[in-house]
């Protein structure tokens, strides 16, 4: 933990000596950096770099770069830092976020990653975070949910979504096709557009 800051500062390098090869070529692409949970899904690894609004304000402002908002991952970090915060007072991670803060970077998400996920996971307890699960189904709140999608969309930005569901059989996509119906009715219009 105590080296995140030096390699995201080595990470942050790369990025701009990237966005200025590519500015530089005149190719125009969005490259995304996406936001990673607080720990990993059977919590034996800490070593997400870019996670918090904040960790993306030296990219913000590249021509070519841009973010993947995985919005299950920004969940289970706001769950997680509460669930630690609620445990006791001596436990305390120094730090006080909400669902909605990440709509600090809506100008720079380019690309979105839509699912919702079932347990937190602890260090040495055994217990695994599930991914993958139907947004109206997780942990997360869906009216948050749908507040942050719709904020997203506000500005009209032109974004790709990505639906990260998990299915029992992927010849049959079931999930799939609830979470689309799920969309279609809980954000109309947001990403899905009839003829």
């Amino acid at each position: 933990k105590n080296k995140i800051k030096s390699i995201r500062r080595k990470y942050i390098s790369l990025i701009k000596n990237l966005d200025l090869y590519l500015t530089n070529k005149n190719i125009n692409v969005s490259i995304c950096i996406e936001n990673m949970p607080i720990i990993g899904n059977n919590g034996n690894d800490f070593d997400s770099i870019f996670i918090f609004p904040e960790d993306f304000s030296s990219i913000k402002k590249l021509k070519n770069i841009a973010v993947t908002l995985d919005i299950g991952h920004w969940g289970f970090t706001c769950e997680f830092i509460k669930s630690v915060n609620n445990i006791h007072p001596y436990i305390f991670i120094n730090k006080y976020i909400k669902f909605k803060d990440i709509n600090k970077m809506n100008n720079s998400i380019k690309h979105l990653h839509l699912s919702s996920f079932k347990s937190l996971t602890f260090p040495d307890t055994g217990i695994d975070c599930t991914e993958g699960i139907l947004p109206n189904k997780g942990l997360l709140l869906e009216e948050e949910i749908i507040n942050l999608l719709n904020t997203i969309q506000s500005d009209k930005q032109n974004r790709s979504i990505v639906l990260e569901i998990k299915e029992d059989n992927y010849s049959k996509r079931v999930n799939f096709v609830k979470t689309v119906n799920w969309l279609k009715k809980a954000v109309p219009n947001l990403f899905f557009h009839d003829k």
